[in-house]
């Protein structure tokens, strides 16, 4: 019986296939700070104009109406004059104007409603409030520095998101761990989630988005009884109807930090402990590529021609931005 051939390669050769295949994979993942498996996003670097060179600091949340303004909400942890701040920036980063000063206690999260309503969350405030895109205050749900649950108060509530019809749903996340529902007038409706580990239940309900099929998304940063924040590594997103009932949970996505949507039904999950983006079908919960070393990622938005803007509460802080690389 014949043998098989073998051929095997030099071990020069060897170390040059290895020397290079090395390289590329580093140069890939150090410059474009993504895995090398899907399409690559590229960062931009210094694309955000601040006014008369003055930092934004820490900033918790930013989001992104139909015409591309970028709408950033100012956490500039130790300083109270630019806390709960909102700038707002042309998509090229030039500075527009600074949209409110002063709106919240601890800045949290920002929101543009399919009406441009702007919603902002304030969680050491224990507030949600809804303005229109020039500013004006139209309505407040809970009552300001009073901590509490039931129909009229939060205990450091984290997420707001507006469906179609105008109903409100608001995760009261740090205190409560539950889901609050309004309608579009601000009447009570309804409420579900205790702490704990089960289905339809939460260790800290941070973050809220809607698919194109009517489901809530909750990201739930913490599903375990791991005590604290500090530490967690099992968050998961928990799927429900818009009347609370729990559909399904993804368990595979990290942390959820900040969750945005498109319109294709792709969901971006912003990983801060883990400095990751996740981008996955909202459809199915497969993932479809990550970024990779993404700095202080607490909050995250995309806008109409795809660009990715994470709001950091890293040492730098500011916004982040990346562009698909289409080369």
């Amino acid at each position: 019986m014949l043998g098989r051939m073998v051929v095997r390669p030099s071990p020069i050769v060897s170390v040059l296939l290895s020397v290079t295949f090395l390289c590329a994979f580093l140069n890939e993942s150090t410059d474009r700070g993504v895995n090398a498996a899907g399409p690559q996003y590229v960062l931009v670097e210094n694309w955000v104009q601040s006014p008369l060179g003055e930092k934004i600091g820490g900033v918790s949340s930013v989001d992104v109406d139909p015409d591309g303004v970028l709408y950033v909400f100012r956490r500039t942890l130790g300083d109270v004059r630019t806390s709960g701040s909102v700038w707002t920036f042309e998509p090229s980063g030039k500075f527009l104007r600074e949209w409110q000063k002063g709106i919240a206690k601890q800045a949290h999260t920002i929101y543009v409603d399919h009406n441009r309503f702007i919603w902002t969350v304030d969680s050491k405030g224990h507030q949600v409030k809804k303005f229109t895109s020039d500013g004006k205050l139209v309505m407040s749900l809970g009552q300001y520095d009073l901590a509490g649950n039931g129909p009229s108060r939060f205990n450091q509530p984290t997420d707001v998101v507006v469906v179609q019809n105008g109903d409100v749903f608001i995760t009261d996340g740090y205190g409560n761990q539950r889901v609050v529902k309004f309608n579009k007038d601000g009447k009570f409706l309804k409420e579900w989630g205790v702490k704990g580990v089960g289905p339809g239940q939460f260790r800290v309900p941070h973050a809220i988005v809607q698919d194109s099929r009517g489901r809530l998304l909750v990201g739930d940063r913490c599903g375990s009884t791991t005590a604290g924040n500090a530490g967690c590594t099992d968050g998961r997103i928990q799927i429900f109807d818009t009347e609370g009932k729990f559909l399904e949970e993804w368990t595979h996505l990290g942390l959820p930090f900040g969750l945005h949507i498109s319109k294709d039904d792709t969901l971006y999950v912003s990983d801060l402990q883990n400095a990751r983006i996740s981008l996955v079908d909202a459809r199915t919960g497969k993932l479809l590529e990550t970024l990779e070393r993404v700095r202080g990622g607490h909050n995250i938005s995309v806008d109409p021609a795809g660009n990715v803007y994470v709001a950091s509460l890293g040492d730098k802080g500011g916004v982040l931005r990346y562009t698909r690389d289409r080369r």
